[in-house]
């Protein structure tokens, strides 16, 4: 639902529509990923994205 700018080295940016793959799930709402497009690997809040396909052997998620 909306854009996320990184407060932290560790942490990605955001831009709604883009694609993340490679996640792991994390407790206490800070999810692993890598940004499809950029390559670009790091933390981003869950509540920011929508999973594509919980069964999706890719673990792609979307920004919603």
């Amino acid at each position: 639902e909306f854009d996320y700018t990184a407060c932290e080295v560790d942490e990605l940016n955001l831009i709604k529509g883009a694609v993340i793959t490679n996640i792991k799930v994390q407790p206490g709402g800070w999810w692993h990923g890598t940004i499809a497009s950029t390559g670009k690997s790091g933390m981003f809040p869950d509540n920011f994205v929508k999973l594509l396909d919980q069964h999706n052997e890719d673990n792609k998620v979307i920004l919603r």
